[in-house]
């Protein structure tokens, strides 16, 4: 399987557009949190061999893991996830 995986400035983008907020306490990003976040997955792949559908979950739980955002770390969740399937 060719893995690929989500770039950390896409998500946040996609956040920060979800959020429509401007307040900069809602935009609040650990950049080594997104960056391990988004690593997750791969690593799972690489040592599990997953499908897709695994792949998009393990985006999702990633996200949920590590809590990279200040706020609406679900809602990122669920973008991650849709990301990674488009």
């Amino acid at each position: 399987m060719n893995l690929r995986s989500i770039d950390a400035d896409a998500l946040l983008f996609l956040h920060q557009e979800n959020l429509g907020s401007n307040d900069p306490e809602n935009l609040k990003c650990d950049r080594s949190l997104l960056n391990s976040a988004l690593a997750y997955p791969v690593v799972q792949a690489e040592n599990e061999g997953v499908d897709v559908a695994a792949l998009a979950a393990a985006y999702a739980f990633g996200v949920l893991k590590y809590r990279p955002f200040a706020k609406n770390n679900h809602s990122a969740a669920f973008l991650a996830m849709g990301l990674f399937l488009y």
